[in-house]
């Protein structure tokens, strides 16, 4: 059963061929082949990669927003998420100390938006 067939909700199924086509899109250019043959392996924790590993991708996905990122000899990680309320929470979880450090210069109500910054 191929991934695609697992999802049951349209709506699931359609960000995930979109997120597939978006993908092979952008790393049909970088490996100079067309999409269809592109090949994609999961390591354990289900994260997709190519065999050849001097190009790293990753993609991410919530509600209506998706986004990836491609990198040449360099791992690269990217998470959208839609952020309510504190963030706090999130930034023990998800930052190194250097990012805490440097988000913890700004007053609380203003960490949000210093936060959506920080990622660009």
């Amino acid at each position: 059963m191929k991934v695609y067939d697992r999802y049951k909700v349209i709506l699931k199924k359609t960000k995930f061929l979109v997120g597939r086509v978006l993908i092979k899109s952008v790393l049909s250019k970088y490996l100079e082949m067309a999409p269809e043959n592109i090949q994609f392996i999961k390591n354990k924790y289900g994260e997709l990669y190519l065999k050849d590993n001097t190009i790293q991708f990753n993609i991410s996905h919530s509600k209506n927003m998706l986004t990836c990122a491609i990198t040449l000899n360099n791992e690269i990680g990217v998470e959208v998420e839609k952020v309510n309320g504190p963030i706090d929470e999130i930034v023990k979880r998800f930052f190194s100390v250097g990012e805490r450090e440097y988000i913890a210069k700004f007053r609380a109500p203003e960490r949000k938006k210093y936060l959506i910054r920080f990622g660009q």
